[in-house]
């Protein structure tokens, strides 16, 4: 496995970061679902790690926290069943 590639601690990181998010209240701002592993996937356009297109990236820090949310469903829609 490469340094750009995901791996199971990473994904395990990003799980645990949504499922805290999930468990948010509305109306506050989200941690990033950044996992330092920032590969765009050329064919899908979504970031390795987080599953975000470097759209989503790049505005991250000027989204609401109801945009924030909106890119955390995108990620869950995004990642690969757990295994």
């Amino acid at each position: 496995m490469s340094a750009s590639t995901p791996g199971r601690a990473q994904q395990a990181l990003l799980r645990r970061r949504l499922h805290q998010v999930q468990a948010m209240p509305a109306g506050g701002f989200l941690p990033s679902p950044c996992v330092s592993i920032c590969t765009m996937d050329p064919v899908s356009g979504h970031c390795l790690g987080c599953f975000r297109t470097l759209a989503e990236i790049a505005d991250w820090a000027s989204q609401s926290p109801e945009g924030q949310r909106a890119i955390w469903d995108q990620v869950a829609q995004r990642m690969p069943a757990a295994t």
